[in-house]
């Protein structure tokens, strides 16, 4: 977290293309957040991170990590994840600058790829656009952006619904 700081602080004005430096793994409190692909410019398609828990963290009962259960949970969370978005998403800068979002679920309960368990861990794909100016980094806003914006949407999916989680699955189990 703190190296993720640093980085942010050191990168603040240059050119667009230092942000590539983020690229990595950051450890917070209550998640791990992976920056995988980071955008060349900020008109260009948003940059890709995951928030990542321990499956305990979230309090997912057991029973509910095997298919079709895992489905609908991975569905619902997404649902919680995508509210969140919206809460802490805003403009700040040029081109998607300030956007923060995870891909948003339809209707159907379907297999999505913006929320994946794996190995123990629960992975929220997000997309986010990092802050610029022209195509200058803002590195003030970009700080606004990881240490109150990201934990602003991980604490969000953490305080989810357990009993809506539940009658979600439920609905998904009798409707197989």
């Amino acid at each position: 977290m703190e190296n993720l700081k640093r980085i942010l602080t050191r990168i603040d004005g240059k050119g667009y293309p230092a942000y590539k430096d983020l690229k990595g793994f950051y450890r917070f409190s209550d998640f791990s957040l992976i920056i995988d692909r980071v955008q060349g410019d900020p008109f260009a398609s948003p940059s890709r991170l995951r928030i990542v828990f321990d499956t305990e963290k979230l309090g997912i009962p057991e029973e509910f990590l095997k298919s079709p259960e895992k489905m609908a949970v991975c569905d619902y969370l997404g649902r919680v994840a995508y509210e969140g978005t919206k809460r802490v998403s805003r403009t700040r800068g040029s081109g998607k600058s300030g956007l923060i979002t995870i891909q948003k679920n339809g209707q159907e309960i379907l297999d999505r790829t913006n929320v994946v368990f794996r190995n123990g861990k629960i992975e929220f794909r997000l997309q986010i656009g990092l802050p610029a100016k022209g195509r200058r980094i803002t590195g003030r806003e970009a700080q606004d952006m990881f240490f109150n914006d990201i934990p602003h949407v991980a604490r969000h999916i953490l305080g989810y619904d357990k009993e809506k989680l539940n009658t979600w699955v439920i609905t998904i189990k009798n409707y197989h």
